[in-house]
């Protein structure tokens, strides 16, 4: 009997040493620290039956941080959205002190029609915003059928009109096609432009014989936006999830006057 406990206890030591082991060569787990977000824009158009989306913007302040998990908070009672959003900091490595932007959605759901009042928590120094949702016209998730979009980028052109560009691929059918009828774009004071890429299937002569993938690219001239500083660019489109770039432009020269 003795040696069997004198066994059982070096088992124990050997498997307490190699689990000590084990962990002086674990990497530090990255730290949960609140997500520098300096700013959050609310699309608008949405009804009581869209998968409602909000968009936050920031900075982080090195490479030692990435984009981490973002929850919200509804209060029925008082239609208070408060959103809590949270940065990935590595410890004990050696980061560049460099400014990089982050772009993060967040998904709210369906929300039922009414105006409601986003925060961020703890952060006073942005400001709350308003989001209005609309009752929906059609049974259907959209409005509209979109198109599939890649990228979307707005850019001045020698007038010092802003063009907005979009590309993307139109999906293989076996008969018929789908084509762009329409781009909305429309830019609002919170500063998002939301675009709407309406299009359909169709069988008519605008389908040509295809073996793959049709890639397209639009070009829409948006006249001279009234932008003051960053703005959003939310594109609705196919599958359903928003696109979201965030565009810097300068006033045109003739707005400053």
């Amino acid at each position: 009997m003795r040696v069997l406990s004198l066994t059982g206890i070096s088992m124990g030591l050997v498997l307490v040493s190699n689990v000590a082991l084990a962990n002086e060569g674990r990497q530090p787990r990255p730290e949960l620290v609140r997500a520098p977000v300096d700013k959050i824009f609310v699309p608008h158009g949405f009804d009581d039956n869209d998968n409602v989306e909000l968009i936050l913007k920031g900075e982080f302040p090195s490479t030692c941080y990435k984009a981490g998990p973002v929850s919200f908070r509804l209060d029925q009672a008082s239609r208070k959205i408060t959103i809590t959003a949270q940065s990935y900091r590595a410890q004990q490595t050696i980061c560049a002190d460099v400014m990089i932007r982050f772009v993060q959605p967040v998904h709210l759901g369906v929300l039922d029609e009414g105006t409601y009042t986003v925060e961020l928590q703890d952060t006073p120094q942005v400001a709350p915003l308003q989001l209005k949702i609309e009752r929906a016209k059609k049974p259907t998730q959209d409005d509209y059928l979109y198109a599939p979009v890649d990228t979307a980028t707005v850019q001045r052109d020698d007038n010092g009109d802003d063009v907005l560009r979009i590309e993307g691929e139109y999906p293989y059918m076996l008969t018929g096609c789908m084509i762009t009828r329409e781009v909305k774009a429309q830019y609002d004071a919170n500063g998002v432009l939301v675009v709407q890429p309406i299009s359909e299937f169709t069988e008519g002569d605008e389908c040509t014989a295809q073996n793959q993938k049709t890639h397209y690219t639009i070009k829409k001239d948006l006249g001279k936006l009234q932008t003051q500083g960053e703005f959003l660019i939310h594109v609705r489109t196919l599958n359903g999830l928003s696109l979201n770039y965030i565009s810097d432009r300068k006033p045109a020269a003739d707005e400053s006057h």
